[in-house]
């Protein structure tokens, strides 16, 4: 497969780079499974399959706080990597016995870098920041069998039978690149001009980048004159059921604060909600789905998850993006952290339809919150007997959704 990192810098045009020696070539049309912290290649944190919550957790020292859980499946089980707050790698696997350590081919990340991971006919592999990568974000494995990340300089490179490209696009350095539909978005050109400073750092993104991979050319570049990006990743999602997916991203300026918007892929503004009303008050896109009473197809986002975390189901009607319903008490998001990932849709309870699987204000408790006829209400909830602290992993595996997360006194907890 093409996986292994590259040792070679990327060129300083646009033209192909030489392929390392540690690159192998993978069979003609094999197709991989790229999996992240954000539990999907595109963004949207909606994960299928059917769970059985409420239900006890399996428990398992680490030995140190974890900072990020990946759940990547493997055949007819599922293999949970932990990352913790040192960059130390750990697996574990189900046996008759519990869940037991398994090898895998890191032992460890740079301190703070997400894992990701690629599954193809080979098995599993863990990916690792190329040399030239920026280590505050990950690679992701292409659908051919290459790869894209982030170099420290900002560009994006991708790698594959073409040999290796870069993309001279100014990315964020802890931009999340997303896959949709072959074209791979990341928000671009780094700017302080909005002070708020939530997630990692003081920059935010002037522009959002769509990318070729395999038609090797910059398809979009949509700038903003006043308003940031505020997020490390943007959505790919069909947001309003026409077979084509949207993006969505989280705007934000200085006089208004923050607002949904929902773009197409060429940069057209289709669809935005009101505005918070004041900076400095974020509000965190988690999903797109059938979450509605009858399965209408509705955004699931956070606001202000630092104060009073008010989960708000909304649906695109005629260019906006209403309220159909909300309820407060959860939280998405650590202030000051780069771990976007603590939420999923999913059917976790099993009963036919997907909720939002999310923790309370105090990380306490996990809870699956259900939209319902006549509002949103809290469908389960279970004690975590500690804090969450790592991102909200989950697969499919053979229809079953499973889930895992870390917390603060350094246990990892697994559904399956």
């Amino acid at each position: 497969m093409v996986l292994a990192a590259c040792t070679a810098a990327p060129s300083a045009t646009s033209e192909p780079a030489p392929v390392s020696d540690t690159v192998a070539e993978s069979p003609e049309g094999t197709a991989l499974q790229s999996v992240t912290t954000a539990n999907s290649p595109d963004g949207n944190r909606i994960v299928s399959g059917a769970g059985s919550m409420p239900a006890e957790p399996t428990s398992i020292d680490l030995g140190e706080r974890p900072m990020w859980v990946l759940a990547v499946p493997d055949r007819d089980t599922v293999v949970w990597v932990v990352v913790g707050e040192s960059g130390s790698v750990s697996a574990y696997e189900r046996s008759e016995s519990g869940l037991v350590e398994r090898s895998v081919n890191l032992e460890a990340l740079p301190a703070g870098t997400p894992p990701a991971a690629a599954v193809g006919p080979d098995g599993i592999l863990l990916l690792a920041p190329p040399p030239v990568a920026s280590v505050l974000t990950n690679p992701i494995a292409l659908s051919d069998g290459g790869l894209a990340f982030v170099a420290s300089d900002g560009s994006v490179v991708t790698t594959g039978r073409r040999g290796n490209r870069t993309f001279e696009v100014e990315a964020l350095p802890d931009a999340r690149l997303v896959a949709g539909d072959g074209l791979v978005a990341v928000l671009t050109e780094p700017t302080d001009r909005y002070a708020h400073g939530v997630l990692g750092d003081t920059l935010e993104a002037a522009s959002l980048t769509v990318l070729d991979p395999a038609g090797q050319s910059i398809d979009q570049v949509v700038g903003f004159d006043s308003a940031v990006i505020e997020g490390l990743a943007p959505m790919w999602a069909d947001t309003d059921d026409d077979g084509v997916q949207e993006l969505v991203v989280t705007l934000s300026d200085a006089q208004g604060g923050a607002r949904l918007a929902v773009l197409s892929e060429s940069g057209v503004l289709s669809a935005e909600s009101e505005p918070i009303g004041q900076a400095a008050r974020w509000r965190h896109q988690i999903a797109v789905g059938p979450v509605g009473p009858d399965g209408e197809t509705e955004l699931v986002e956070v606001v202000t998850p630092h104060l009073g975390g008010i989960v708000t189901f909304r649906r695109i009607e005629g260019g906006e993006l209403p309220e159909m319903a909300s309820v407060a008490g959860f939280t998405s998001h650590m202030i000051g952290s780069r771990n976007l990932d603590m939420a999923i849709v999913g059917d976790a309870d099993g009963n036919g339809r997907p909720e939002l699987v999310i923790p309370t204000q105090d990380r306490s408790e996990l809870a699956g919150i259900e939209r319902t006829s006549s509002g949103a209400e809290v469908a389960w909830s279970v004690d975590l007997d500690g804090n969450m602290v790592s991102n909200l992993a989950a697969a499919d595996v053979d229809g079953r959704l499973v889930m895992g997360l870390g917390t603060e006194d350094g246990r990892l907890l697994v559904w399956e």
